[in-house]
């Protein structure tokens, strides 16, 4: 072993890297699975080898190519696993009837070897005489038989190690000795070029709310690896935004990536269910969330009446601010600043809200959203104040340029000058009585929130809110003044 100058690194093209699964796991490194007893790990580690055998995705694993594989169990005895992998290979549709023609069942037979060391000696690094952390015979047993299936042509690609407990003769808390495990399988990684990916259970304190993320024993194992998965039963956070029953909750499975040294995909969520005899489904439990958020938003909005999309996108309005708390809530990760101009475009395109693009006095756009289920139109808070007013000592003659508003001089109570107005929603649904006067403007919003706001408020008709300022007077506004 010698050093040299970094000048070979700066004079050539490294290449692209050697994914085992693409954009997932490279090649030639050691990495873990952790999980609890019977959360499905085994059976993710035989479909993750049926995949790369036979070069088929599978969820998130897409192998570039077939690799070539091994699979140690050290817990399940030779009839289990018989079982979970015919299962498996049925299931993912890599053997069996209807696959004649394909290919793909010689392939997976020809790539993928399965070994059950139940009742064996199948420690690999244990103590020597002094003490210290060292390979022991079996581990050299495992290098030879790997080293001879490279001489024969036939060099293994993919070591599964199921799981680490069953393989491990040293103290699972110590530090040091879990990096010497760590260590050992990088240098058979190493020496016959291959990934190692070994199962490790969950700490005692995991487990919580579903979060399977912490190894057992010392920190030093997961440090070591070069990528680290989790997986765990569904958490609370995804009950609530896959709109998943809690009596479902252990149908599905959480597969995470809290350390991918050499992917960009650390941190993506991969859901799979549980299916037909133990084996995992991948499946897209993102489909059909923004449909609720739609849906959702739609009745929120149709709650409040009326509001525009930079209210919306501010919450500068007490309405806006509800939705907005409102779709987190409910939709615990959602990001507002970059999901919600979606929401709203599917709202829109699906016919859940309408959009109106509308231009104030004062010559700015603005776009209102209303709910077009709801029949009547809301009374909103809009600030500000336009540049014409109608006068009048009994405002009969105020805003008349609205055609949708029916002033009535002989309904007029008198008194300070109210105006009694009644128009129908662009539905024509239920009518909007209202009456202007010292107050402002008082009205009956729909139905599903009846409470009348107080004066100074503006109506909208479609085009132009209108404002009572008292004695008379009627104001059209500009609600983006």
């Amino acid at each position: 072993m010698a050093w040299e100058s970094v000048g070979r690194f700066l004079d050539t093209d490294p290449g692209p890297v050697d994914w085992l699964f693409r954009d997932l796991i490279p090649a030639g490194v050691v990495g873990a699975l952790v999980a609890k007893g019977g959360s499905g790990k085994s059976f993710l580690l035989i479909q993750v080898a049926a995949a790369a055998a036979t070069g088929e995705a599978f969820g998130p694993f897409i192998p570039g190519k077939p690799r070539r594989v091994l699979l140690l169990a050290g817990e399940d005895p030779t009839d289990v696993l018989h079982r979970r992998i015919r299962a498996a290979a049925l299931g993912m549709r890599l053997a069996g009837p209807g696959l004649a023609g394909t290919g793909i069942e010689p392939v997976l037979r020809a790539n993928f070897a399965a070994v059950s060391l139940v009742g064996e000696d199948r420690v690999l690094i244990g103590r020597d005489p002094a003490g210290n952390p060292a390979a022991t015979p079996t581990f050299a047993w495992l290098s030879d038989s790997l080293g001879a299936m490279t001489a024969a042509g036939r060099p293994v690609d993919l070591l599964l190690v199921d799981p680490m407990s069953r393989f491990y003769g040293l103290d699972e808390n110590s530090n040091t000795d879990a990096t010497a495990w760590v260590a050992a399988l990088e240098a058979m990684a190493k020496k016959h070029s291959l990934t190692i990916l070994f199962a490790h259970h969950v700490s005692k304190g995991a487990g919580k709310d579903g979060a399977d993320l912490t190894g057992r024993g010392a920190s030093a194992i997961g440090d070591g690896c070069r990528f680290v998965m989790s997986l765990s039963d569904l958490r609370d956070a995804d009950l609530r935004q896959f709109g998943i029953d809690q009596a479902d909750r252990y149908a599905y499975v959480c597969l995470q990536t809290p350390k991918m040294n050499h992917a960009a995909r650390a941190g993506s969520d991969m859901y799979f269910r549980r299916g037909k005899h133990g084996i995992l489904e991948p499946v897209e439990l993102d489909t059909g969330i923004r449909r609720r958020q739609a849906d959702m938003l739609a009745d929120l909005i149709g709650e409040e009446g009326l509001v525009t999309e930079n209210e919306l996108r501010k919450g500068s309005t007490k309405g806006t601010r509800a939705i907005r708390q409102a779709l987190r809530e409910a939709f615990p990760r959602i990001s507002l600043a970059v999901e919600l101009p979606l929401i709203v475009a599917a709202a829109v395109d699906g016919g859940k809200l309408v959009r109106s693009e509308e231009f104030a006095i004062n010559g700015k756009q603005t776009a209102t959203l209303r709910n077009p289920c709801v029949g009547a139109v809301s009374i909103q808070g809009f600030q500000g104040q336009a540049d014409q007013k109608a006068k009048g000592a009994k405002g009969a003659q105020g805003a008349a340029e609205h055609p949708e508003v029916k002033y009535s001089p002989e309904a007029n109570r008198g008194g300070s000058g109210e105006i009694q107005g009644k128009t129908a929603s662009p539905l024509g649904a239920l009518p909007l009585d209202c009456a202007c006067g010292d107050a402002g403007l008082r009205g009956k919003s729909n139905p599903r929130n009846p409470r009348p706001p107080t004066g100074g408020s503006a109506i909208a008709l479609g085009t132009l809110p209108l404002r009572g300022l008292g004695s008379g007077d009627v104001t059209r506004e500009d609600p983006d003044a």
